[in-house]
């Protein structure tokens, strides 16, 4: 995300360099998915892989030819999609818990990863005039920052959640008892 700020920020002046950003931003996703696997002593096979990220590459590009073909429906592409994403998250889910393959925890992390990009066309979707190698750039900030959480939380098994070991009163879920 360091190295990809600057060619966000001159991306202003070459286009072009929001694609980079975007790139820079995806391998350090790349990085925080590997790390999950690493750290889990996780086999990878490739083609599983490619399997995996076919169901989130589809709906984010039927989502890109219904908005260039059909215009007056962006709305309804974008719910159907969504509705699409979030059912195929939880199905994904569901299998990755009950059989702890790779292809459904790969299948989880490009489906989060879609999921947030749909979010970034819904910004986008009304404004012919901005200008979507921006907003793809900055979405590519905010999927980096989604799934490394969402890596390190599962990592951590959720303790990283209990903010109350931190000093920060009111976020455990422990209560207080008070001294007599």
């Amino acid at each position: 995300m360091v190295a990809a700020s600057p060619l966000h920020i001159l991306g202003k002046k070459c286009s072009l360099l929001y694609i980079f950003s975007f790139l820079v931003n995806f391998i350090g996703c790349g990085l925080s998915v590997s790390a999950y696997y690493l750290t889990k002593g996780l086999s990878l096979n490739i083609l599983e892989l490619i399997i995996a990220a076919i169901p989130s590459g589809a709906i984010l590009m039927t989502i890109y030819l219904m908005l260039q073909t059909y215009s007056k429906t962006k709305k309804v592409t974008l719910s159907i999609a969504t509705i699409v994403n979030l059912a195929l998250l939880v199905v994904t889910v569901v299998y990755w818990i009950r059989t702890g393959e790779t292809y459904f925890s790969f299948g989880f992390f490009c489906l989060l990863v879609s999921l947030f990009f749909i979010c970034v066309f819904g910004v986008t979707i009304n404004h012919d005039e901005r200008p979507v190698l921006k907003d793809i750039s900055y979405g590519s900030f905010g999927s980096f920052v989604i799934l490394t959480v969402v890596v390190i939380v599962i990592l951590s098994e959720g303790d990283i959640l209990d903010l109350g070991d931190l000093g920060i009163d009111g976020w455990s879920g422990k209560k207080k008892r008070n001294a007599p």
